[in-house]
């Protein structure tokens, strides 16, 4: 038991900080854990593609501000009430 212990304690010594990166881990690992982190990869930028389309989607959806609704003062905010009536429905 003692000796695993000084074993790992003089591998750890060993290892440089330079084998401590992505692609080097990426490099020493199993083929499973490789298959593993690559597929996450994929679905990573599988969702991203769809946030993005999502998000564009979204935007070109958002009506843009014409003149009448960017004017501002008494006579546009009365135009904007009385639409807004209008369009309310009635309650009894």
């Amino acid at each position: 038991m003692e000796n695993q212990a000084v074993d790992a304690a003089m591998m750890a010594g060993s290892v440089g900080a330079d084998q401590f990166t992505m692609i080097s881990m990426f490099l020493r690992a199993d083929v499973v854990v490789k298959s593993v982190m690559v597929i996450l990869v994929l679905a990573s930028i599988w969702c991203w593609a769809i946030i993005i389309d999502k998000v564009r989607r979204l935007r070109r959806l958002r009506p843009r501000p014409t003149r009448s609704r960017t004017a501002s003062g008494p006579a546009a905010r009365s135009t904007i009430s009385t639409r807004r009536s209008a369009s309310a429905p009635r309650t009894r």
